[in-house]
């Protein structure tokens, strides 16, 4: 139902109104950071705007949208999470990577390998401006969605009522160290580092803090 005028409004409004930020990686003089910043003025067009854009704080709901030729199933479980100044979000991180933050996950054993029901299935936790979002998607084959659906929410329940083992514990502090690394290897994978810390309002101490938890988290 939206149309082409309701998106240029919000464009007006929420992008331009908004001074930017310009993010550079490279060998850049001074003459190349002036242009820079003199091109990136005339994008301004100050406004105050009172924002409409709310977090979301609902009950549980499901939304079934159903494709009679459809092969497979794709769907998304989720819910709001604390965003990244919480105390604990480091080690929601871990959990999250436990049960479908990587390839060996939990979700990934149970669902792919075992089941043979999916090509891929994970679990991330994305941090936006107003709200936090956790998530598990995955596309399934369409006769099993509610067996997959019943699979996701015990691996849940499992990781939420037994003590995960050492062996497993390790395996993903190394693992979440490596891939770390492993995902700065270029000029441009650092600065968008640093710009989702600058967009968040957090400073570097959060990583300090990261993998302070990540080596001396337990299972309880």
């Amino acid at each position: 139902q939206i149309n082409r005028s309701e998106i240029q409004a919000f464009y007006q409004d929420n992008i331009l109104s908004k001074c930017p930020s310009v993010f550079c990686c490279g060998s850049l003089s001074e003459s190349d950071v002036d242009f820079l910043l003199e091109q990136s003025n005339t994008l301004y067009q100050p406004k105050f705007v009172k924002s409409g854009l709310v977090s979301f704080n609902g009950s549980f709901n499901r939304i079934d949208d159903d494709w009679a030729d459809a092969v497979q199933t794709s769907f998304k479980v989720g819910k709001e999470v604390p965003g990244r100044k919480n105390k604990d979000t480091h080690k929601m991180l871990i959990a999250n990577e436990i049960l479908g933050g990587y390839f060996g996950s939990r979700l990934m054993k149970n669902i792919r390998e075992d089941k043979g029901f999916t090509y891929g299935i994970y679990s991330r936790i994305r941090h936006f401006e107003y709200g936090s979002v956790w998530s598990v998607t995955s596309d399934i084959i369409k006769e099993k969605k509610e067996e997959a659906l019943e699979e996701i929410f015990k691996e849940m329940n499992k990781l939420c009522h037994e003590p995960v083992s050492t062996e497993e514990l390790e395996l993903i502090r190394n693992y979440m160290t490596g891939s770390f690394l492993s995902n700065l290897t270029s000029p441009f994978a650092v600065i968008d580092l640093f710009k989702s810390f600058e967009l968040a309002g957090i400073n570097y101490q959060y990583l300090y803090d990261r993998f302070d938890q990540l080596n001396a988290i337990n299972s309880e």
